[in-house]
């Protein structure tokens, strides 16, 4: 779980090469969303910096060239 603004960061390793993967997701208006991304390899070399729009509860998906496939739903939590 995050509040809107804060970063989530997954990282890993694909074919043999390590990546990071970052988001920053805000509320746009009514009920979408707004998921600023940046995707980085060994050394912090940025290889993509993607904004992605979506609804809240639906998928909002990327794939980047070297075919790693990302997917997330932004659900709204009270707190």
């Amino acid at each position: 779980m995050t509040y809107p603004g804060e970063r989530i960061a997954l990282a890993g390793e694909h074919g043999g090469k390590p990546w990071r993967m970052e988001f920053t997701i805000q509320r746009s208006s009514g009920e979408s969303v707004r998921v600023d991304g940046k995707i980085s390899s060994s050394g912090d070399t940025t290889l993509a910096a993607p904004v992605l729009v979506g609804s809240l509860g639906q998928r909002i998906a990327m794939r980047t060239s070297d075919g790693v496939n990302v997917a997330m739903i932004v659900k709204e939590i009270a707190r």
